[in-house]
């Protein structure tokens, strides 16, 4: 967000960046970890579900 903010984006441009960098980072791992099978659905599910209510 700091690199956003000093290469001269608003607060809030910086936020939206940084946010959708951290999606991509996380779907790029999310789909690491599928094709690899490494994923627990039983547990997968409830984190799931927790993150999107809070």
């Amino acid at each position: 967000m700091y690199t956003f903010l000093r290469n001269g984006a608003t607060y809030l441009q910086s936020l939206a960046f940084t946010r959708f960098q951290t999606f991509i980072s996380c779907t790029a791992a999310f789909i690491t970890y599928f094709m690899a099978g490494n994923i627990t659905w039983g547990i997968a599910i409830y984190y799931t579900i927790g993150s999107l209510i809070g």
